[in-house]
């Protein structure tokens, strides 16, 4: 299935502006809010997305056909999508190592690492992941 890309409400695409070439995170109201890289353009965007190559994840409580969540590799960057309007477009953001323990449990996090394995990703995505640790 096809998703468009969401870039969000105004004070949202202010909140994730890209503060130069490669993602970083900034720190607001106590929680770390990551942003993009300016080089990711909306097409990018939408093509990574749409890659076949990606990770659909269902909440196993939900009854919804479509995913709950997506994870991109795009330019060696772990991109954690979120459904904005559902089943028709997603908004995405850099992952961070924390975030994505909170949001899977450990089979869910093994399964996706295996997805990514078996596409020769893994090593990119355990460095991002990696990189990710001191963003507090």
């Amino acid at each position: 299935m096809e998703y468009d890309y969401d870039a969000g409400e105004p004070w949202e695409r202010r909140k994730h502006a890209p503060q130069g070439a490669t993602p970083s995170f900034k720190r607001m109201n106590g929680r770390v809010v990551t942003t993009c890289p300016n080089t990711v353009g909306r097409s990018d965007a939408r093509a990574a997305l749409n890659d076949a190559n990606r990770f659909e994840w269902r909440d196993p409580r939900s009854a919804g056909t479509h995913p709950d969540a997506i994870w991109i590799m795009h330019e060696r960057v772990l991109y954690r999508a979120e459904p904005t309007n559902l089943g028709r477009s997603f908004h995405a953001f850099p992952e961070t190592d924390a975030k994505l323990l909170d949001a899977l449990t450990r089979r869910e996090r093994q399964q996706m690492e295996e997805w990514f394995d078996r596409r020769g990703q893994l090593d990119a995505m355990n460095k991002w992941l990696a990189s990710t640790r001191g963003w507090k």
